[in-house]
């Protein structure tokens, strides 16, 4: 298996104030970069509508969140949960159908965003919930935040 390269980036360089970080391929090895890479141009739109870095940076830490907001941004219209969930576990797969997905784990993923992530992205004010209809929707613009790169 071919080992992913590595790059060792200052941040100063880059216009940043945090401290040096590692890239191992695609994946970014410190949460703090994560946020600055995907904050990026969108400071000015986040601090607009009042959602601080760190919140930000909370909401993204977690894949799952990521992945949920990457497909209600992708789709934009509201999408029923379990609609969502089986999105979210396509791309935790990385599979091209439900299919090769076990069912009990798409379960799993609907409870988990229904209990834990839809819950968070509703308080920080991105999403809402839709008891009656199980229905999420964006409420917050997110296009700046180039999700598709990062997932």
């Amino acid at each position: 298996m071919e080992q992913p390269e590595t790059h060792i980036v200052p941040l100063e360089q880059a216009g940043h104030r945090l401290h040096t970080v590692v890239w191992i391929g695609n994946i970014i090895s410190d949460r703090r970069m994560l946020t600055s890479y995907m904050v990026g141009n969108a400071t000015r739109n986040v601090e607009m509508q009042h959602l601080s870095k760190n919140v930000l940076c909370e909401i993204l830490s977690h894949e799952r969140r990521r992945f949920t907001l990457y497909c209600l941004e992708r789709y934009r219209t509201p999408m029923a949960l379990a609609d969502l969930a089986d999105e979210v576990a396509r791309l935790e797969y990385d599979a091209a159908t439900l299919l090769q997905i076990p069912g009990e784990d798409v379960k799993e993923i609907y409870l988990d965003l229904y209990h834990s992530h839809i819950p968070k992205l509703e308080e920080a004010n991105l999403l809402e919930y839709s008891q009656e209809e199980d229905t999420v929707y964006l409420t917050y613009e997110l296009s700046d935040l180039n999700l598709s790169e990062i997932i």
